[in-house]
């Protein structure tokens, strides 16, 4: 089979799906309430994925917020162990 040939087979595989796809829509099959072509099990599926995206970028945000802590107080350790004191945080009054 040459290049060609493979090249119409795809498009005519994706054209059939295509039709197969604007026909569930326009019967109702596929529910699209904003008939903007999109179904809306794909646009609700798009916006958990947003959300579940943001909340992990807040997530991995707090993570590195608590790695720097743990990295800022590891100076800490040798003083501790000679005796000195602490040199962290005063207490809150």
């Amino acid at each position: 089979m040459n290049t060609i040939t493979t090249i119409l087979i795809i498009i005519t595989l994706l054209s059939i799906l295509l039709n197969f796809y604007l026909i569930y829509l326009y019967t109702g099959k596929i529910k699209d309430s904003d008939k903007d072509g999109i179904a809306d099990s794909v646009e609700e599926t798009r916006d958990q994925i947003k959300e579940r995206i943001k909340r992990v970028i807040e997530e991995v945000n707090d993570v590195g917020g608590a790695v720097k802590e743990v990295g800022n107080q590891i100076g800490d350790i040798p003083s501790a162990i000679t005796g000195k004191p602490r040199t962290g945080r005063k207490p809150k009054k």
